[in-house]
C-alpha cells in the first residue's frame, strides 16, 4: 500500500549512517525494481515455485 507522505525522517535517520546517498538511491531503485517484477507477477497470476529453467544448448565460443 502507499503511503501518502514520504519516509519518515526516524527511518532515514537510522539508515543514513550505514549507507552513502548514492547506496541510498541504490537501495531504493532496487527496491523500486524488485516491487514492480513483483506486479507484474501479480497480473500475470505467476504462481509462485513454478518456474523451471530449460536446458540451454552449449553455447561455442
Amino acid at each position: 500500500m502507499l503511503t501518502l507522505d514520504h519516509v519518515p525522517d526516524e527511518v532515514y535517520a537510522q539508515v543514513r549512517p550505514h549507507f552513502t546517498e548514492e547506496e541510498l538511491a541504490n537501495l531504493t531503485l532496487l527496491i523500486a525494481t524488485i516491487n514492480a517484477w513483483n506486479r507484474f507477477g501479480v497480473s500475470f497470476r505467476d504462481v509462485l515455485g513454478e518456474y523451471t529453467p530449460k536446458k540451454v544448448a552449449h553455447i561455442k565460443e
